[in-house]
């Protein structure tokens, strides 16, 4: 039980775990009236009679489900609200739609268009009535911010609370709800609303038409991103924010002001403008129920899936936020990637990397399957770009004596192979995912960096996150019409990129995911995934009935992973001794990749690699490190404490009060979600003990996270199925299928093959490793 004390009364309260509908997000919280009226009497959080403010109150410094603060010491680290369509930054004048991109491919370069965000205001009390004691919060359960002033009006407070979210279900909606609670008073107050939208130097807009109580406009990107690519229109309608907010004694008022974007984006609308009129009209006309609606789809989404930690308040609000994080930047029902930065910022300039598909994506396949499939579509969709450059590459077959690099004058499209100072029958064939990528699909990484010749596994890894995807959902129709064409495509330039032959085979001139190296020879981990690329698709391919080119198994099992037998360590690439690396890179052999290897090596990569680590690269090192250390645990008990030590060490960068990620621990781009997925994945397959392996879902030996009472992965999807997994300090695992598949799951564990059933709990110990399959257990 939790005391609180209010004007020296004590009143005790039996803490409660809230479910939200199906949500369940870790917390002990308690939602009453009572304890509403409380908190508004310590000024925790307040609300009018009148007011359409909901909260799932924590404690007074805010809690695993909603973050609260007093004050902002850096403005910069304040929360975004998203909705996987459109996001923004609180208190940035600027507003984000995914997949909107204005420049020129890696010259301007290509980046996230700039709309302003017409609802980034702020208030101010009459000046006869200072505020104080200001509060913020997010709440990650309904996925909103509230910013709450108080005018000292008299002896009495005028609570005004500004409440921001990006609807989920209406998504091309943002919204802004202002509540001034004037109950306690008997005198009228004006309170003060100041506009700050900016200004856009991406979309020329102008306005069509300029109504007392709305604006609309209409614009266009200043720039394609290709000569020949779609100039993408942009229709804005937008409330008019009025300069005063004037309300009687006595009253409690609530404006809304609503903001709605549409684009000609494929999937989106053919005439924006109109589009996005009537999306405000019809969210004017549902005013009193819009933030209910949003409510109810967040509730569905957590109902979906997630990760719960009990015992441990600061921890679960890690987790809570980090999946927050990643649903809220992306969406089903539109099909784009995701950024280092995610959706509310033009950090990286919103392209997308393998961050996408080696960091985020694979907590989104656990819970949110169809999220995750979105992901790979946005692959699907841009395979021209990826085979344009292939096509702009020079290989051996050119010129013998020059390291592959690509042609300058054909790249991003201007010219293909044989155009533009190329030579006919030159570049590499199939599909070569760009470095960076934006609208059009191809390579848009601005032409100083390296990466964006050099760092080519980012095609292994779209080809590794596709076999994840049909592991994890049994599809056959998806990996006939869009899994196979894509790994078959990679493994196809796979083949035409390596040199040497026909037993033994290199891959030179690469950045590997270290990227302090450069143009390196038999990159590890780049020689791993291309090896993976080549065996999958000729495995499916076979199983399929689609023939491939028999030497692409020579080509794979030709290629090295360098090893020094004298240290007992796999080499990051040939050649190298201990330079400093900026992040994980070997270690990722053992996980995600699985690559097959003695554990005593496992190890030895483990303890070299971290110590050559420079300590201020990205988090989602420590996560991987911590993942391997956990699998070693057995044999080595003391690899128990390390991993803890770099689990701790993989969230360092979620920045209080709102845990808003920085990309190291000293700054970087903001908000870091890379880091998010790697934590995640540290919760799920590190402690969780997780595998997702050809035709079976392992779940290995499996530990509470540090200073926690209990783990939940709820909502583990595995073909069609949904599955929980709970585990607390006794030891025990207990799985129970939510939803059946279409197929009957079976638990394969020492004590034989046990069906799992709706309704039917099994319980093991934690400790005893066990399979879920689908029909029979395979011995």
């Amino acid at each position: 039980s939790k005391k609180i004390s209010c004007a020296s009364k004590k009143i005790s309260c039996a803490s409660k775990k809230i479910s939200c509908a199906s949500k369940k997000i870790s917390c002990a919280l308690l939602r009453s009236a009572v304890l509403l009226r409380l908190l508004l009497a310590l000024g925790v959080v307040t609300c009018g009679s009148g007011a359409a403010v909901e909260w799932a109150a924590g404690p007074a410094d805010g809690g695993a489900d909603l973050l609260v603060a007093r004050a902002i010491a850096n403005t910069t680290l304040l929360p975004s609200v998203a909705n996987g369509y459109l996001g923004t930054f609180i208190g940035a004048p600027a507003l984000y739609v995914s997949g909107l991109f204005n420049g020129r491919n890696w010259t301007t370069p290509s980046h996230r268009a700039l709309i302003p965000s017409f609802l980034n205001a702020n208030v101010s009390c009459p000046e006869a009535a200072p505020a104080h004691a200001p509060v913020y919060a997010l709440n990650i359960a309904n996925a909103s911010f509230t910013q709450s002033v108080f005018c000292r009006i008299g002896v009495h407070d005028v609570p005004v609370h500004m409440r921001w979210y990006a609807h989920r279900s209406r998504r091309s909606l943002l919204v802004l709800e202002v509540v001034v609670d004037n109950a306690r008073n008997d005198k009228e107050v004006a309170i003060k609303l100041v506009a700050n939208p900016g200004t856009s130097q991406d979309v020329s807009f102008r306005a069509l038409r300029k109504h007392t109580d709305y604006t609309l406009l209409s614009g266009q990107i200043e720039e394609p991103e290709e000569r020949r690519s779609q100039a993408v229109s942009v229709g804005v309608a937008y409330s008019t924010l009025p300069d005063v907010i004037e309300v009687s004694g006595g009253d409690v008022e609530t404006v809304t002001f609503l903001m709605a974007v549409r684009t000609t984006i494929q999937g989106d609308s053919q005439y924006p403008a109109v589009d996005a009129l009537q999306d405000l009209e019809g969210a004017i006309a549902a005013k009193h129920s819009l933030f209910h609606e949003h409510q109810q789809e967040w509730q569905k989404i957590w109902g979906e899936g997630g990760f719960e930690v009990g015992g441990n308040v600061e921890l679960a609000a890690v987790v809570n936020s980090s999946m927050y994080w990643l649903l809220s930047s992306a969406r089903a029902d539109w099909p784009w990637s995701l950024s280092p930065g995610s959706l509310a910022s033009n950090g990286y300039n919103g392209h997308s990397f393998w961050d996408c598909e080696t960091w985020m994506f694979p907590p989104l396949l656990l819970t949110h399957p169809i999220v995750a499939r979105s992901l790979l579509e946005y692959r699907h969709r841009h395979t021209a770009g990826a085979a344009l450059k292939a096509l702009s590459y020079r290989g051996e077959m050119c010129n013998a004596s020059a390291p592959p690099a690509p042609l300058l004058s054909s790249f991003g499209g201007v010219a293909s192979r044989g155009g533009g100072g190329g030579i006919a029958g030159c570049g590499y064939e199939g599909l070569m995912f760009p470095w960076e990528s934006a609208f059009t699909g191809n390579e848009v990484c601005p032409i100083a960096g390296s990466t964006c010749w050099f760092e080519q596994h980012i095609s292994g890894d779209v080809a590794f996150a596709v076999w994840q995807y049909y592991e994890a959902s049994g599809d056959e129709l998806w990996r006939r019409s869009v899994g196979f064409p894509l790994v078959a495509g990679i493994a196809k330039f796979w083949a035409s990129r390596v040199s040497g032959g026909p037993h033994s085979f290199s891959i030179a001139g690469v950045i590997p995911p270290d990227e302090y190296a450069y143009n390196v020879t038999n990159s590890a981990y780049t020689n791993a995934v291309a090896r993976f690329s080549l065996l999958t698709a000729l495995e499916w391919g076979e199983e399929l009935g689609i023939a491939l080119p028999s030497e692409w198994a020579s080509i794979a099992n030709g290629l090295p992973i360098p090893f020094d037998r004298e240290r007992g360590i796999h080499l990051e690439y040939d050649g190298y001794t201990n330079d400093t690396i900026k992040q994980a890179d070997v270690i990722l052999l053992g996980f995600p990749l699985m690559v097959p290897m003695q554990q005593s090596r496992r190890k030895n990569d483990l303890i070299f690699y971290s110590e050559v680590t420079d300590p201020n690269g990205p988090a989602m090192t420590w996560s991987m490190t911590a993942v391997g250390y956990l699998e070693i645990v057995r044999d080595e008990p003391s690899a128990f404490a390390k991993a803890a030590y770099y689990f701790e060490r993989s969230f360092a960068n979620a920045q209080k009060p709102f845990l808003v990620w920085t990309e190291t621990p000293t700054g970087g781009t903001v908000n870091f979600i890379t880091g998010v997925g790697g934590f995640l994945q540290g919760v799920a397959f590190g402690y969780g003990g997780l595998r997702l392996r050809a035709g079976v879902l392992c779940f290995g030996a499996a530990h509470l996270l540090p200073n926690s009472t209990s783990l939940v992965m709820r909502g583990i999807n595995y073909h069609g199925a949904s599955l929980d997994v709970s585990m607390d300090a006794s030891g025990e695992r207990t799985f129970s299928v939510t939803k059946a598949g279409p197929n009957q799951l079976v638990l394969c564990s020492q004590e034989g093959q046990l069906l799992l059933l709706p309704g039917s709990p099994l319980v093991l110990s934690s400790e005893v490793p066990a399979n879920v399959t689908v029909g029979a257990c395979s011995w």
